[in-house]
């Protein structure tokens, strides 16, 4: 054989050696593709998947006619068609997210030349090594995919037991709003026929208070300035029996009498607060606290004022004389101060001293303790009529008491 002959079978061989490698290449690719292609697809059950994956390798190798292939993944295994235990076996394994352990395994069952791992090619060892990541990736998805879904039931399985939860305190919560605007409403009710009791007993207070005045004026008073003319006649007749001095006893005690009358009348229904107003009463009031307990009141008053309600000017009244007790009771001065002052829609009254003052934060205790509910009865008064009673007072800095009522304005008077 020439030189020539050799170089050209050298040429011939080493074309073939190129193309058997580029076909094994294709082969390999191509079952790498199809791999990849029957888990994109991801359709049916995990073992038909793999099974399909198993049949896909043989095809792939030097020797497709002599290879078989099986997959183990815990207690699943998959061969491929025709599988028998081989002479030469390429492995790979893999592990998924849930800690179980999977194997691919190649054989020949012939025994074959050796090569580059064994009878297998390098090619080959990152086929299989690639062909079990896939799967890897592929079952862990499945796992992801599984657990999500229990998870999504779990989850709708909470969401359906809260929602009934939440129903059943929605209607709940919708029994008890209903049932609290009936009680709000029959609150509002009571509270509705409580002021229109409390209005007419305010009412006929006021009207009890001016006919007892009006019979201890009439009757009683009446009877005993009779009684006191009477006895005068017979003082001129008791000097000739000796009887004179116990005429006069008689008659002094029948003026303190009389005078106790007229003060109990005042004291009941004040006439003149009836007949001039309130401000003109408080004046009053003030002279026989002056009189009486020798207080000195500063009156004041501001702004144009009118006639009043009588249950009101009364409530005023008996606010002003129960404020001005306390203050001889309890403030240890000689001065007060009693202000009214009249705006377009509500009466101011403040009634002041520089006395002793006391702990606010003790006067409940002290009242309930003395069993003194003087200020505790104006203040729900008040609050009745609408208006508010503030207190301001400190030890040693005196009192001063703020009466603040809503008013509709009337036909005005000087």
């Amino acid at each position: 054989m020439s030189f020539h002959d050799v170089l050209l079978n050298n040429e011939i061989s080493g074309k073939n050696d190129v193309l058997w490698k580029l076909q094994e290449r294709v082969k390999e690719l191509t079952a790498l593709h199809q791999v990849a292609n029957v888990l994109q697809t991801d359709c049916g059950s995990v073992k038909d998947i793999l099974h399909r994956i198993i049949d896909l390798l043989p095809s792939a190798w030097q020797y497709p006619d002599i290879t078989s292939a099986r997959l183990t993944y815990g207690k699943l295994i998959v061969t491929s068609k025709h599988f028998a235990d081989g002479k030469a076996v390429q492995s790979a394994t893999f592990q998924t997210f849930s800690k179980k352990e999977g194997l691919i395994e190649v054989k020949y069952l012939k025994e074959m030349p050796e090569s580059d791992e064994g009878p297998f090619l390098n090619e080959e060892r990152m086929l299989i090594d690639s062909v079990a990541q896939m799967i890897k990736a592929f079952l862990d998805r499945r796992l992801f995919r599984q657990a999500l879904k229990r998870s999504n039931q779990r989850l709708e399985c909470q969401v359906k037991r809260r929602t009934v939860q939440l129903e059943k305190i929605n209607l709940s919560l919708k029994s008890e709003v209903l049932e609290r605007q009936r009680a709000e409403r029959k609150i509002r009710k009571y509270k509705e026929d409580l002021q229109k009791l409390v209005s007419e007993l305010v009412r006929t207070e006021e009207r009890e208070r001016r006919a007892i005045a009006e019979d201890l004026h009439d009757h009683l008073g009446q009877a005993l300035s009779m009684l006191k003319m009477r006895l005068l006649e017979f003082h001129g007749e008791a000097m000739f029996y000796g009887m004179e001095g116990r005429v006069d006893e008689l008659s002094g005690l029948l003026n303190k009498i009389i005078k106790y009358t007229r003060n109990l009348t005042s004291e009941i229904c004040p006439p003149v607060l009836y007949e001039l107003g309130l401000f003109a009463s408080i004046d009053w009031l003030s002279e026989r606290f002056c009189e009486k307990y020798g207080l000195q009141i500063k009156l004041g008053q501001s702004g144009t004022p009118f006639r009043l309600p009588e249950e009101l000017e009364g409530a005023l009244f008996k606010g002003t004389r129960e404020l001005l007790t306390n203050i001889v009771k309890h403030a240890q001065v000689k001065t007060a101060v009693v202000e009214l002052h009249w705006f377009k829609t509500s009466l101011e009254l403040r009634v002041s001293d520089a006395g002793a003052g006391f702990n606010q934060m003790l006067l409940k205790k002290r009242l309930i303790k003395e069993n003194c509910f003087g200020l505790f009865s104006l203040k729900e008064r008040i609050r009745f009529f609408g208006g508010q009673m503030k207190i301001e007072s400190q030890c040693g800095s005196g009192t001063n008491v703020q009466i603040i009522l809503p008013l509709i304005a009337r036909d005005s008077k000087s």
